[in-house]
């Protein structure tokens, strides 16, 4: 019986060939687009879950009021979460990272044998750094990496990089031409995502003293650290928060204490989509409004696709009432109907699935590169992607097949053989609501289109304050860089659609700005402030203009050495007229 059910399927559907393609077609872009975006999804909301022990790990986030403005900061002082594992109970563990060129927005120069590369993703992190995350490791483990104030470890493709395919432990490597530091590690390919993005890392003991140049390891005078904390299994974080303030009081310096610091615990799983700080993190977060609005859209289109699938299927059958007739005169009974419509409806949605793979396969790197992400082709080959695209496919199937598949049986055999049938209006009210659904939701999309898009232009075209047309930035770092800039300025300005060249120690716009104190002569109180270093010819290349005073002038040496400028939001900030 099943097989004669399949052959009248295909039959029918290779008889009505324009509709069985306009109904694959269209149930496979809406899978396509729901599966797609659930591997999204799944990806975003997936970070840091690998970790033994994740749900107990936090980071210590530290808010200021800089200038009677409530900053956040993902970063804490560096003794705070090992005087939190002395003074809480409940704190088991701690760990630090930190990124040894922050101030200065330099890239290390690593050197082994005759190579020089410039690493952006060189971190800093004491020795219980891998007792708080448990990465796998190729070569070498994770109770002897941070054996030695020297040592180094590498991801595998870091080390593939250098080393090759070779074991590359005892090996070593110089950074800046002034440290020297041994391999002790090479970790496994991540087993999933985190917001641990390095390359490098490096033992902090010996490292953090040489490549800074002074101890801020060892007091809270600056807050430069992604600090971690790992709680008990009992342990309630909100009343851990409660303690902080006190913590804070019995700690801090006065200059945060009288700036409202506050320390706050972000579970890790929270890091990747709900984080909004005024510093940048070490890998780029998501946006957890993202996810719910790119679900809502996946789960929108799917039911478009259902609806229009639905009425397509009612319109078809509906032309089929002899056949149903005739059948039911045969002994036929509502199960054998059912079943058979239901089972043809599954056999458009099974292929529109298997098309819907390759539809996600050709669309995915437009995907990729309009939403931020990076997800691999491979993915769609997971058996977890695969169970959940053969599970959306099957209810897919059976939602838009079952109400026409029960309509048709539930016809009278006696009025369809009469041609009564076509008076039946059974059906049509549904179909009418369908509709009516399915231009609702595609009017809601197309309005959300069109307001992104204003967003987006809006975000093109407003002014930042600067001239950024025609600017392109150069990232140019090493030690050797300061001393040979004005050999390499001099060459660029050779070029003759080189009209203006300058420096700068960060990216204008770039959150990871060093905060320094500053206050007004006679005033005690210190106020804390973003600050970077430009050359000479800053205002002639970004087209600023200067309200008031003069600015750097290379003709007078101590501007290079001892004079700042200040914008009119630090003025203000200063209770300075401009």
């Amino acid at each position: 019986m099943i097989k004669n059910y399949l052959k009248i399927a295909f039959r029918n559907l290779l008889k009505n060939s324009l509709f069985s393609a306009i109904n694959v077609i269209g149930l496979a872009i809406g899978l396509g687009c729901f599966v797609m975006i659930g591997i999204y999804v799944k990806n975003e909301t997936g970070y840091d879950q690998f970790f033994t022990n994740s749900e107990n790990i936090y980071r210590l986030n530290t808010h200021v009021d800089v200038n009677g403005v409530q900053n956040r900061y993902s970063m804490a002082h560096y003794p705070a979460s090992f005087d939190m594992v002395a003074d809480f109970p409940e704190v088991i563990a701690a760990a630090t990272v930190f990124k040894p060129f922050f101030f200065s927005n330099l890239l290390p120069t690593i050197r082994y044998q005759d190579d020089a590369y410039e690493e952006r993703k060189f971190y800093l992190a004491d020795s219980s750094f891998f007792s708080v995350f448990d990465f796998d490791f190729k070569y070498g483990n994770r109770v002897k990496a941070f054996e030695n104030s020297n040592s180094v470890v590498l991801t595998s493709e870091t080390a593939k990089k250098y080393f090759g395919d070779s074991n590359p432990l005892g090996d070593r490597k110089s950074i800046q031409d002034t440290v020297s530091f041994k391999v002790t590690g090479v970790l496994e390919p991540f087993r999933g995502k985190t917001h641990l993005d390095f390359d490098f890392l490096a033992h902090s003991k010996l490292l953090i003293n040489q490549l800074v140049g002074f101890r801020i390891d060892h007091d809270y005078r600056g807050m430069w650290y992604y600090s971690y904390v790992v709680l008990t299994n009992t342990a309630d974080p909100k009343q851990t928060e409660a303690k902080l303030p006190a913590f804070v009081a019995s700690h801090y310096l006065p200059r945060y204490t009288e700036n409202n610091a506050a320390l706050t615990l972000q579970p890790i799983h929270d890091i990747h989509l709900k984080s909004d700080f005024s510093n940048a993190d070490m890998s780029v977060n998501g946006n957890i409004k993202y996810v719910y609005t790119l679900s809502s859209i996946a789960v929108l289109v799917l039911v478009i696709a259902c609806i229009n699938f639905m009425n397509l299927s009612i319109a078809r059958y509906s032309n089929r009432g002899k056949e149903v007739g005739i059948r039911k005169v045969m002994g036929a009974e509502k199960f054998n109907l059912v079943f058979q419509f239901l089972g043809e409806s599954m056999i458009i949605a099974l292929i529109a699935g298997v098309v819907s793979l390759f539809v996600v396969w050709i669309v995915l790197p437009i995907f990729n590169d309009l939403a931020s992400s990076n997800i691999n082709p491979d993915e769609l080959l997971q058996p977890s992607n695969l169970l959940i695209a053969a599970l959306v496919t099957i209810a897919a199937g059976i939602m838009a097949g079952v109400y026409p598949s029960f309509v048709m049986a539930s016809y009278h055999p006696i009025k369809v053989l009469k041609g009564l049938h076509k008076k039946m209006t059974r059906g049509v009210d549904l179909r009418k609501v369908l509709v009516v659904g399915q231009f609702t939701v595609s009017l809601v999309l197309l309005m959300g289109t069109i307001i992104i898009s204003d967003q987006l232009g809006f975000m093109r075209n407003k002014s930042l304050g600067f001239d950024k047309e025609q600017v392109i930035v150069v990232p140019v770092a090493g030690a050797g860089m300061p001393a040979q800039y004005s050999t390499f300025k001099e060459r660029i300005l050779r070029e003759s659609s080189v009209v203006s060249v300058t420096n700068l120690s960060h990216d204008l716009g770039q959150k990871n700005l060093p905060y320094l104190p500053m206050r007004v002569e006679g005033i005690e109180d210190e106020q804390m402030f973003p600050i970077m270093s430009v050359g000479f010819d800053f205002l002639e290349t970004f087209g600023l203009k200067m309200i008031e005073g003069r600015f750097f002038d290379i003709n007078i040496h101590s501007d290079s050495t001892l004079a700042v400028v200040i914008n009119e939001a630090a003025a203000k900030a200063l209770d300075r007229k401009s």
